[in-house]
């Protein structure tokens, strides 16, 4: 039986989960940015530049992320009772006072793959008005 949104509270490893948020951030912070990643960033407040997105992580063999997406990926194909594959991965900012997405779907984007598809969020940080927290419409086909 295919799940078409569920929010699932089986916990992850708290310790992997906190290193690999580590990571990303170091990684979002450096300099030098690694060449295989994608970046995104943003003007929050008027004046400061903060990363918003990193995409493509699976691609640079750090062991850690590797085995956090791994493992949410198993946790889909055991819900979903189906074998699935990895079409797209990334590590999202969503920061107070930063810019605002209008309501929007992103299940458009993945209409050229098919529309046999799962999305997860795991998030890193707990969700609080404060912190820039994500909204999803109850109803998939409404943003009222």
């Amino acid at each position: 039986m295919r799940i078409p949104l569920a929010l699932l509270t089986k916990k992850f490893d708290t310790g992997l989960v906190r290193k690999v948020y580590s990571k990303v951030q170091t990684l979002a912070a450096a300099p030098k940015k690694h060449p295989k990643l994608l970046y995104h960033n943003e003007l929050v407040g008027g004046n400061v530049i903060l990363p918003t997105r990193i995409e493509r992580l699976v691609d640079i063999g750090d062991p850690d992320i590797d085995t956090l997406f791994k493992h949410v990926h198993d946790l889909l194909e055991e819900i979903q009772g189906v074998k699935l594959r990895l079409l797209k991965e990334k590590v999202n900012w969503k920061h107070g006072g930063g810019g605002i997405y209008l309501p929007h779907q992103d299940t458009p984007a993945f209409r050229p793959y098919g529309t046999d598809h799962v999305s997860a969020l795991v998030p890193f940080t707990e969700y609080t008005l404060t912190n820039g927290t994500l909204e999803i419409a109850t109803n998939p086909w409404s943003h009222a």
